[in-house]
């Protein structure tokens, strides 16, 4: 309640007072700084309006309230301070307003993306500007390395756990979850801690086993570069070779978000030149869509010189072909080089299982999507149906690959070295 950190995130189990005492320091900075601006955000509606909304309110002075407009989410506060109450479902927020404070609470439904648009609305003239966030621990994810790994000034964290807020609980809370849960879950949401979750996607990713120092890429090595298009999240570009024994290495990177697609091109083009050739470049398939001026972000990549083949769309299928790579220990990541992609690996999560199926939860995919597209593709006759190629799934077949003055033997059903 006391630090004047510019972003705080207090990270903590159940029933642990988060979302309590975020809410009351939120309070207190519309209440010391008159006709300051702060909003309270959550993934969804109905979460925003039965929990933080209605903490927020049982905690609000009833004396301080100059106007509620419900149908706006709207409070109007006697000095002239506004509290907004938004939801950030499908990973998208309107706030119009400059704010002097937010508060995103269960702050790990929310992409870094969602963070990094509300820090760009800290912008409103009053003595101090705040970012408060209030989680549950979530692995290694953005929040993780923001406010935990980073040494920053303006970024500080605190970790409580439920038993810090024992008091203010019911007779028997703690005791019935110590004995209902797993003992990796007890870890996260009973003692607050930083463990590894286990809805982690890639779960099979080991550090030491896939990661590797910096290698000499052959000129014989083919290698292909996968994209993903972003508006507000990153555009990114995942560079992956593959050796002699069918090892795939992802050997460099590249993600913005302040680029127009031609700039993205360029800036691709330009890290590409130390590695060329590239045998294909996949992109996401949603930027083959047409906009209102009849062009695409695939035209305009093409339109720069930066010609891609749309991506699968079988999002379930390209993830189990990397987690079948990493099993088979068939694919590396280069130390140094990979840094945003291994991140990424580290904290992608299942969300919930909608319609009976799973999928991932939203935000830390902009490499993995890359990297996804590009293995998928290497391996489409593999892993593409369809009658002309049936025959070739259970048959290998001996081709030549002429580059320069080197021969290797290829395999014509997956066009990669035998």
């Amino acid at each position: 309640m006391l630090c004047g950190t510019k972003y705080q995130n207090f990270s903590g189990g159940f029933g642990s007072g988060k979302t309590t005492a975020c809410c009351a320091k939120a309070l207190i900075l519309s209440a010391i700084m008159p006709g300051n601006m702060g909003v309270v955000l959550r993934e969804t509606y109905p979460e925003l309006r039965d929990t933080t909304r209605k903490t927020f309110f049982e905690i609000l002075p009833k004396g301080w309230i100059g106007q509620w407009k419900e149908s706006e989410n709207r409070l109007i506060l006697k000095n002239g301070s506004e509290v907004l109450f938004r939801h950030f479902e499908n990973d998208k927020i309107k706030v119009g307003a400059n704010l002097g404070w937010f508060f995103i609470d269960q702050a790990e439904e929310a992409s870094e993306g969602i963070f990094l648009g509300l820090q760009g609305r800290l912008r409103r003239n009053v003595p101090r500007l705040y970012g408060l966030l209030a989680m549950n621990p979530n692995g290694k994810d953005w929040q993780y390395r923001r406010f935990v790994e980073n040494k920053d000034d303006d970024y500080a964290n605190f970790d409580s756990s439920t038993m810090d807020n024992r008091k203010n609980l019911p007779p028997g809370y703690i005791e019935g979850m110590l004995s209902a849960y797993s003992p990796d879950w007890i870890e996260r949401f009973v003692y607050g801690k930083w463990t590894k979750m286990s809805g982690l996607i890639l779960h099979e990713f080991d550090p030491d086993r896939h990661m590797i120092d910096p290698i000499m890429l052959r000129s014989r090595w083919p290698k292909f570069r996968g994209l993903d298009w972003g508006v507000d999240s990153p555009s990114t570009c995942v560079f992956i070779a593959v050796d002699e024994q069918g090892v795939r290495y992802v050997f460099d990177e590249y993600g913005d978000s302040s680029r127009t697609p031609e700039e993205h091109a360029q800036e691709i083009k330009a890290k590409s030149k130390q590695y060329e050739p590239f045998r294909a470049s996949i992109l996401d398939s949603s930027a083959f869509r047409r906009e209102s001026d009849l062009k695409s972000v695939g035209d305009r990549y093409a339109r720069s010189g930066l010609y891609c083949q749309p991506g699968t769309k079988d999002l379930l299928a390209s993830i189990l072909h990397v987690k079948h790579l990493l099993k088979m220990d068939k694919l590396k990541f280069v130390r140094g080089a990979t840094d945003e992609t291994v991140r990424e690996m580290q904290a992608w999560k299942w969300g919930p299982i909608v319609a009976g199926k799973e999928k991932p939860a939203r935000g830390n995919d902009h490499y993995l999507d890359a990297m996804r597209y590009a293995l998928y593709y290497m391996d489409r006759k593999k892993l593409y149906s369809s009658p002309d190629n049936d025959k070739l799934q259970n048959e290998r077949f001996s081709a030549k690959l002429t580059l320069g003055e080197t021969k290797i033997n290829c395999d014509a059903v997956t066009g990669l070295p035998a």
